[in-house]
């Protein structure tokens, strides 16, 4: 039995990334859904309306220390109305961990209840430096090992909103689910 294709069919069953409906890898977020590569396990697509993507692709290409690595961005083949981004994965399970243990070494020093959660002290020590030193000054005599841990994070939130704020007008959405580790064992962000 012969099968006869057309180059048009051939490229849709070879087509690395395709629309229809499937489990995103990580999340759909407001603006974008994210997908595993079916060719490399160290790659995702982040997919969305090209007005929304192209909001923070600039930012993304401009700060590679904050941002995954970006290495091809184009249009859906058979969803013209989308843009993808394909882009280093990032370690998400070992964020999760990490805030994780902040969240109780926080709430061990009174600093998350029922009305806040770590993403929220993290976002009043990024707009309040008297909250921060507060946060700072609270911790910094507990478990030395989840304090450096939260330092990190802080200091790279920091140094992200820095850049962020000024583009977006607004403070970095933060989260664990926005962040990642890469290969390298650096921190980055891939939702603002």
């Amino acid at each position: 039995m012969k099968i006869i294709l057309s180059e048009e069919q051939l490229r849709g069953i070879l087509s690395e990334l395709v629309t229809r409906r499937k489990d995103p890898f990580s999340m759909e977020g407001s603006q974008h859904m994210i997908y595993d590569s079916k060719k490399n396990p160290n790659i995702v697509f982040k997919v969305g309306h090209p007005h929304f993507v192209d909001e923070w692709l600039p930012i993304f290409k401009k700060y590679p220390q904050y941002f995954p690595k970006i290495y091809r961005v184009g249009i859906l083949k058979d969803r013209h109305d989308y843009k993808y981004v394909e882009m280093d994965k990032l370690n998400t399970k070992r964020v999760k961990e990490e805030w994780s243990e902040m969240t109780l070494l926080l709430t061990d020093a009174g600093l998350i209840d029922e009305d806040n959660n770590i993403n929220d002290v993290f976002i009043n020590c990024i707009l309040d430096e008297e909250y921060d030193n507060r946060v700072i000054s609270t911790i910094q005599n507990m478990d030395r090992s989840v304090y450096q841990l939260f330092i990190k994070w802080l200091n790279f939130l920091h140094k992200l909103n820095s850049v962020v704020a000024p583009i977006k007008g607004s403070t970095l959405d933060i989260h664990d689910g926005n962040f990642g580790y890469d290969k390298q064992g650096n921190i980055k962000c891939f939702d603002i």
